[in-house]
């Protein structure tokens, strides 16, 4: 049991002690791609609330939450 202890323990000090990580590079690629599909979504998302594919949707959602 302490041998598996000891053994966690150094497995964990050798992973806090290594400098690998994900580069620039990388890091600026996962953001480019976070901030396309973002934009994929949004598009997507304010297509469905368009008065193109579901029309009158914006004046039935002003009556749900009009106060009277």
């Amino acid at each position: 049991m302490k041998n598996k202890i000891s053994l966690a323990f150094r497995k964990t000090v050798g992973l806090l002690k290594s400098e690998k990580g994900a580069s620039a590079i990388e890091i600026a690629g996962a953001a480019i791609i976070a901030i396309v599909l973002a934009m994929i979504i949004l598009n997507a998302y304010t297509g469905i609330f368009s008065d193109t594919i579901i029309p009158g949707i914006k004046s039935k959602i002003a009556e749900m939450f009009a106060v009277k």
